[in-house]
């Protein structure tokens, strides 16, 4: 029954038939106080949520710890070499290892590693504007085994000869012992060109066509001994130090781990000289996209330098040079004159020059290439352009 004296649902008595219902009005700006604690009673439930979450990951950790079901990740590494990122490249250099000791075998040189593991002091990745930078790629030869002094290696000579010959130029050696044309052209790619060169320097010598040094993949492979071997990119040392993420990610014992003769092959080599061929032809390719020029130093074999019975060897590769359009040096006729001209010997063995062979090649080197400082078109604007582009895809 209504009428004119009932109040309708949600009005106040005294209040008209306009006059707005109570649910409806808008609260006052501060809410009320049961409104204000239920908007921050979720943060000590979440504090608490968190706390619980750590102490159980903390009991899971030293669970699994304690029954050791775990397996042992991590990267492998010997003296100055570890398992590379790139599977391309099969192993690559320590950052920074400083060896003192008398005993090279895995280290192959006194002294320190700069932060990226090469032989060679640390440079910057953008060069002082006018300067003409060289990269150099190559194996022991380049990396300078048998000399004692960093300095008498080729590549730093090289810098020397060339700034005596007015030319204001740094050179950067990212030359790794055992390392075949393949991974030498892989590492252009993946290491020198981030510091934008205007001349690449393949060292060539002529065991460039072997699989990669077999001492030192073996004695990587030593190294796993039940553990799961990881690439560089894939060890995050916190994570790893965690026996639960261990566990987690690759399982008991070697369970998703990938196998080291995989990671680390060991293959039979190309003795008809092809994969050197495809390596080098991919870097003419790189070459003409990025902007840079390639030189090929060809080494001699150094046994009977007089008569040289490889010389067919030796004209096989400097033409291959020239048909890819590298400034090609022959460095047979040089280390012919060195070797008739000088007091002591020029090579330690059959393909490792001595301090005075280093110093033969970089004369030679310097006087065949420092034309080539006045055509470059400077590799800062290539750096630029880069950058605006942004990182180049893998």
């Amino acid at each position: 029954m209504s009428g004119t004296g009932s109040r309708g649902p949600g009005e106040r008595s005294g209040e008209g038939a306009g006059s707005t219902p109570f649910r409806d009005r808008p609260s006052s700006p501060g809410g009320s106080s049961e409104q204000r604690s239920s908007g921050i009673s979720w943060l000590p439930r979440l504090l608490l949520m968190m706390v619980g979450a750590l102490a159980a990951f903390a009991v899971a950790e030293i669970l699994v710890r304690a029954t050791g079901t775990a397996p042992e990740v991590g990267v492998l590494q010997r003296g100055r070499f570890r398992l590379a990122e790139n599977p391309r490249r099969v192993y690559e250099p320590v950052p920074g290892v400083v060896h003192r000791g008398e005993d090279l075998a895995f280290y192959d040189y006194r002294g320190a590693a700069n932060r990226l593991g090469y032989r060679d002091r640390d440079h910057p990745r953008r060069a002082v504007a006018g300067t003409w930078r060289i990269a150099v790629v190559g194996d022991s030869v380049a990396a300078g085994w048998g000399v004692e002094d960093t300095a008498d290696a080729f590549p730093a000579r090289l810098e020397t000869e060339l700034r005596a010959r007015g030319v204001a130029a740094e050179v950067l050696n990212f030359a790794v012992s055992g390392y075949n044309t393949r991974q030498q052209v892989e590492t252009v790619k993946d290491v020198a060109l981030e510091f934008d060169p205007d001349l690449v320097l393949v060292a060539f010598c002529h065991n460039d066509h072997q699989p990669p040094e077999p001492l030192i993949v073996e004695g990587l492979r030593a190294q796993a001994q039940g553990r799961v071997a990881v690439r560089p990119g894939r060890a995050d040392r916190l994570l790893l130090a965690s026996a639960l993420y261990r566990l987690v990610r690759f399982g008991t014992a070697r369970d998703g781990g990938a196998d080291v003769e995989e990671l680390l092959p060991l293959g039979a080599g190309d003795p008809t000289g092809g994969e050197v061929a495809a390596a080098l032809g991919e870097l003419a390719e790189l070459a003409a996209e990025e902007g840079f020029r390639v030189a090929l130093a060809v080494f001699p074999i150094f046994r009977n330098l007089e008569r040289h019975p490889f010389g067919g060897r030796q004209r096989r590769v400097v033409a291959l040079g020239t048909e890819l359009g590298f400034a090609t040096v022959d460095l047979l006729p040089v280390f012919q004159r060195c070797a008739a001209q000088a007091d002591g010997p020029v090579a330690l063995d059959r393909f490792h020059p001595t301090a005075a062979g280093h110093r033969c090649a970089a004369e030679a080197l310097a006087e065949s290439l420092a034309p080539l400082a006045s055509e470059s078109d400077g590799g800062r604007q290539r750096g630029s352009a880069r950058e605006t582009a942004g990182p180049r895809p893998q």
